[in-house]
């Protein structure tokens, strides 16, 4: 009885945890996060602004290592959410709004880091265009991602 006891208990908490764990995003979602910024694309943006190219690699390498922690700051704000658009379901408008936001202040902070230590003059609206540069680059693999039809001009 005993074992049956712990047996039941350790079903319970591997369920627990598997349920507590459970993401509803789909893989592009989850690529998108990490891989959102694209080196290429980065130094594009940043020459179009120019930016010291001396600084490229820094900034590159700081969004490199930022992009790591972008899923567990994204989830982190969807706990707070209602509903928690991770969870039973993907709501990709939620998704979307969350990972647009959280991408951005790294990549602003990134860029900002750098911008007061190489007195690079860059200021708020320089870093919204080049984030927009990026996502406008990647707009076709975001809106399949989402399911977004893009508007014919």
């Amino acid at each position: 009885m005993l074992k049956l006891s712990r047996l039941i208990f350790l079903c319970l908490l591997s369920l627990s945890f598997y349920l507590q764990a459970y993401d509803a995003s789909p893989k592009c979602y989850r690529d998108l996060e990490l891989n959102f910024f694209q080196p290429a694309l980065v130094s594009q943006a940043l020459s179009l602004h120019r930016v010291d190219q001396s600084t490229w690699t820094p900034i590159l390498r700081t969004l490199k290592e930022s992009s790591r922690k972008v899923p567990a700051i994204i989830r982190a704000k969807a706990k707070n959410i209602r509903p928690n658009p991770f969870e039973p379901d993907f709501i990709p408008e939620i998704a979307k709004q969350i990972m647009d936001e959280t991408l951005f202040e790294v990549f602003s902070a990134s860029v900002a880091s750098y911008n007061s230590y190489q007195d690079l003059g860059i200021n708020g609206e320089d870093i919204v265009q080049m984030f927009q540069y990026i996502s406008e680059k990647q707009a076709d693999k975001i809106n399949r991602c989402f399911g977004i039809t893009p508007v014919k001009k």
